[in-house]
C-alpha cells in the first residue's frame, strides 16, 4: 500500500472562515525527522504483522513551517491505518517535493 502524503493536507480550513493556524504551534521543522520518528514508532506494530515500512524521501532536509506536533499526529494516524489494513507486503511512505 502506498501513502502519498501532501504537505498541504496538514492544514484544516474552518468552514466559518477562522484562521486555520490560530490554535497551532507554528514552527520551523524538518519533515524528514517526522517521517523517521513515525517509522520508528510504527515499526514494532508492522513487524508484528510481518510488514515492512519503506520511507522514500528526497535527499536532504525537508523544511516545513507549521505545527510539528499536529503533523506527527497525522503521520502516525496515516501509517497506523496502513499497518492496520495491510495484510501482507509493505507500506511505502512516499514524500515528494513540489519540484519533483
Amino acid at each position: 500500500m502506498e501513502i502519498l502524503f501532501i504537505a498541504d493536507a496538514m492544514t484544516d480550513f474552518d468552514a466559518g472562515g477562522a484562521d486555520p493556524l490560530r490554535d497551532q504551534a507554528v514552527e520551523h521543522f524538518d519533515f524528514a525527522g517526522v517521517v523517521a520518528e513515525t517509522v520508528a514508532q510504527m515499526k514494532p506494530l508492522a513487524m508484528a504483522k510481518r510488514l515492512v515500512i519503506r520511507p522514500q524521501l528526497p535527499p536532504g532536509a525537508l523544511p516545513l513551517i507549521g505545527d510539528r506536533r499536529r503533523c506527527m499526529q497525522i503521520m502516525l494516524n496515516l501509517v497506523h491505518n496502513a499497518v492496520k489494513f495491510t495484510e501482507k507486503g509493505s507500506i511505502d511512505i512516499v514524500v515528494r517535493t513540489e519540484a519533483q
